[in-house]
């Protein structure tokens, strides 16, 4: 890939963008911006006082649960193509935008323009992954993009959404239900939906990874003898989920698959030694998975963002 694709002098642009090469792929990882916590209670399946140990044990706050966004951005050599959007300007659940995402502008101050984007690939319809879809006016924020998501991810939220396993009130239920359906009616001219295990384009392959959604996918990007593995939510949390792989979140509608998909892409990452980016995990969200005693644990990749 022409190192001159970003212009001639890349580090000068913004803070929030890591740069790395897949094969022949040019590869970014996108920084949202965007830090937040989430209860102990997140875990549904162990004590508040297991989590809070679990935790401390990483000098890590013992009463919350720190989280990040990272998307993932590949030219392949024809095509530009996002790996999930971020949280965008979507309203929270006051209704008032609590957080403002920037995938959008970092890749702007990168140097590529949002019309450049042609392929947006969704690892699910969870508003954290959909939001940055839609500027501040509810507009496309990238103009020129199709979307392509798994057609069980479509069928689920556009038929009868079953949420009756999530432990939220049902007015968030029925709020989610509504806008998620809300911005998948406004993708769906844009939309190709495809089977949970298949080779969207050459060298980008979706792979399932069940649980939290029915239609959840992980993607392996590999191009000249590398690969990368993106895992979207599939693991939640660098610490508690790698030490823990047992222990569900608020958000996972299947438990039993939620966990039998952990264990195998965990296995997978640490068997074949794969580079993985991580949706959640502290910036830059990539790492390898090493076996650590019965579970895993997570070896970042310590690296600065272009300036």
């Amino acid at each position: 890939m022409p190192m001159d694709l970003f212009g001639e002098n890349p580090d000068e642009r913004s803070a929030g963008v890591y740069r790395l090469s897949i094969g022949h792929f040019t590869c970014l990882v996108i920084n949202d911006e965007v830090g937040y916590t989430l209860p102990t209670s997140l875990i549904t399946n162990a004590t508040r006082e297991e989590v809070s140990a679990a935790l401390s044990a990483h000098a890590l706050p013992a009463d919350q649960v720190p989280m990040q966004i990272s998307a993932v951005y590949i030219h392949n050599g024809e095509r530009q193509i996002l790996i999930d959007t971020g949280l965008g300007h979507l309203p929270g659940p006051g209704g008032s935008v609590d957080y403002v995402g920037k995938i959008r502008s970092n890749l702007q101050a990168f140097g590529i323009a949002p019309e450049a984007i042609d392929t947006i690939i969704l690892s699910h319809a969870h508003s954290d992954h959909l939001g940055g879809i839609f500027d501040e006016e509810g507009q496309f924020s990238y103009p020129n993009a199709r979307y392509v998501l798994t057609q069980s991810e479509w069928r689920f939220w556009m038929e009868q959404p079953d949420l009756s396993s999530l432990a939220f009130p049902e007015t968030f239920k029925q709020r989610t239900i509504q806008s998620t359906q809300k911005m998948l009616t406004r993708l769906e001219p844009k939309m190709t939906l495809i089977e949970d295990e298949k080779e969207i384009f050459p060298g980008i392959a979706a792979v399932p990874a069940k649980g939290e959604t029915p239609g959840h996918s992980a993607f392996l990007v590999t191009s000249g003898g590398e690969s990368l593995l993106v895992v979207g939510d599939a693991w939640p949390h660098y610490k508690l989920t790698l030490e823990h792989p047992d222990w569900l979140t608020v958000f996972d509608l299947d438990p039993g698959q939620t966990v039998r998909t952990r264990h195998s892409l965990l296995n997978r990452a640490a068997d074949e030694k794969l580079l993985v980016h991580a949706y959640h995990f502290p910036w830059p969200s990539l790492g390898r998975v090493v076996i650590s005693g019965k579970n895993w644990a997570w070896e970042p990749i310590h690296g600065e963002a272009l300036l």
